[in-house]
């Protein structure tokens, strides 16, 4: 994996369930308008389903998840076609690999934003775990990302952004390895120059001219040829975007 490595830190979770987010939709589901009234859109998964908003962009829903206690809780996810390596499911590359994803649309094109959320995690040493939130085109391009990675049996999740470069390496760092863990992550483009921050902590920074169609959960269990490995857990409290 080649790119930009930066270090920072990270914290946890708990729970389990099963339901479909392309048919559970809460009655009032509209997304919630931020107090201080600026232009923005949250949801704090409140309620036992996932809100109608979200559907499946690429791949397939998360294999077991759970909505309860204010927070989208994943603990088993399907494998996901890794064009950039064949064989394999991971996110080696961003022109080419997309995991899975479900998607809140959100049409910000070439403009401004900042999405925030709230993440937790466990990954053992027996678990492969990839998963977080981030921003796609239209087609399931994530053109940034943030969240948590363990991608060895030797090491547990660590913190992990990560911005898609179309013509060379993408720009990523990785944490320090954290079981359990959380943290609060923050993707801005300002100008065409994006910054993804972990705990208030800027750890990449690059271009991003991509035009934004969706918000996105992205989650996926790692397989190698005909060996297959468990996925530990993921946790998501709070997603919020907000934009001039």
């Amino acid at each position: 994996m080649n790119g930009l490595v930066v270090c920072l830190v990270a914290v946890l979770v708990a729970c389990g369930g099963v339901s479909n987010p392309a048919t559970d939709a809460r009655q009032a589901d509209a997304p919630a308008a931020d107090a201080a009234g600026a232009n923005c859109v949250t949801d704090g998964f409140d309620g036992s389903v996932l809100k109608s908003s979200w559907s499946v962009l690429v791949g397939a829903v998360p294999t077991t998840y759970d909505v309860s206690g204010s927070r989208l809780f994943i603990s088993d996810a399907p494998f996901a076609p890794t064009p950039s390596m064949p064989g394999t499911s991971w996110i080696y590359d961003l022109d080419t690999d997309k995991a899975n994803q479900i998607a809140w649309p959100q049409a910000i094109g070439g403009e401004d934003f900042t999405l925030t959320a709230d993440l937790g995690w466990s990954s053992t040493l027996a678990e492969f775990t990839l998963g977080g939130v981030g921003l796609s085109d239209a087609q399931g391009t994530i053109e940034a990302l943030a969240g948590v990675t363990d991608g060895s049996v030797n090491t547990n999740g660590v913190a992990y952004g990560r911005l898609h470069v179309a013509t060379g390496s993408d720009l990523f760092m990785l944490g320090p390895n954290q079981e359990p863990g959380t943290a609060t992550v923050k993707i801005q483009r300002v100008n065409g120059m994006a910054t993804i921050s972990i705990d208030a902590m800027p750890v990449v920074t690059g271009a991003m001219p991509g035009l934004i169609s969706n918000i996105v959960i992205f989650y996926v269990r790692f397989r190698s040829a005909m060996t297959l490995y468990d996925f530990g857990s993921l946790e998501v409290r709070e997603i919020k975007l907000c934009r001039p």
